[in-house]
């Protein structure tokens, strides 16, 4: 028996060493830049579909704990398939029990902590997600 930790059935695992990025260089803690995301799904949703997207941190507010979109593009290297939503990007329309995803960072980033989010849906009903951090100094 496999549980994930999410009533919907998504988990996001990153190595520690890949999430603190160098704004300059963009390479990792691993000494590259590129940045291995594991989604473990498990749900029996009839048609289901993952997506990303990036938030960053607001930081108007000393101890902010709100995060606005922006363009993961903007950050990668990779050709992303956008998806009908904003600043989204396809993941896996047909998702298996692993899905691993290599993001290449860019180099000159704009410091700060941002969310890497998966987001599920069944077709297009947003179902729920699951995130972890990264963050570029």
């Amino acid at each position: 028996m496999r549980i994930i930790n999410s009533a919907f059935g998504l988990k996001v695992v990153n190595k520690d060493s890949n999430k603190i990025i160098d704004k300059e260089t963009g390479v990792n803690e691993s000494n590259g830049t590129t940045v291995e995301s594991v989604v473990e799904y498990s749900s029996k949703l009839s048609n289901p579909n993952i997506a990303v997207s990036l938030y960053r941190r607001d930081y108007d507010e000393e101890y902010a704990q709100t995060y606005t979109l922006v363009d993961l593009q903007e950050f990668v290297s990779n050709n992303l398939t956008a998806t009908a939503r904003e600043k989204e990007y396809e993941v896996s329309t047909s998702p298996t029990e692993k899905i691993t995803n290599h993001f290449i960072f860019k180099q000159n980033l704009m410091t700060g902590t941002y969310k890497l989010v998966y987001k599920l849906y069944d077709g297009d009903v947003y179902v729920g997600e699951a995130f972890d951090y990264l963050v570029i100094k």
